[in-house]
């Protein structure tokens, strides 16, 4: 299931940046507070951040999932996810999760579709002269 978690979270947007400041406490309260919230969250390292804290991505990824007792799921490029197994079911438990996610990840439905990823063509109508 957690391989589908983080399946499913990477084809999303980014819930949380970590720009020129880097690690700082104001950044651990927004993560945290979303991992409370849904027990997922997706990080996006900015290059400044990484230049500043002068880590790896993946050194930087598991320092922000040890400060908050998190488990680092997946790190493609410089976005992570972390997840908090307590978090995810207290919120799976309190309806704080959508039934779109959460019917994707019991039923291993909805391959690349989600988040509106691949839905829609994004090819406009070919119009025809001179018919």
């Amino acid at each position: 299931m957690l391989r589908r978690l983080r399946e499913i979270v990477q084809q999303g947007p980014a819930d949380v940046q970590i720009g020129k400041k880097g690690i700082y406490e104001g950044v651990l309260k927004e993560i945290d507070r979303r991992l409370k919230e849904k027990g997922v969250v997706k990080v996006r390292i900015l290059k400044s951040a990484l230049k500043v804290e002068k880590m790896d991505r993946k050194s930087f990824a598991k320092k922000v999932a040890e400060l908050l007792n998190a488990t680092l799921l997946d790190v493609r490029g410089r976005t992570f996810v972390l997840y908090r197994h307590e978090d995810f079911v207290k919120a799976v438990e309190e309806g704080r999760i959508g039934d779109n996610l959460l019917t994707r990840l019991l039923e291993g439905g909805g391959g690349r579709g989600g988040y509106g990823h691949g839905s829609r063509s994004t090819r406009r109508p070919s119009h025809q002269e001179g018919s």
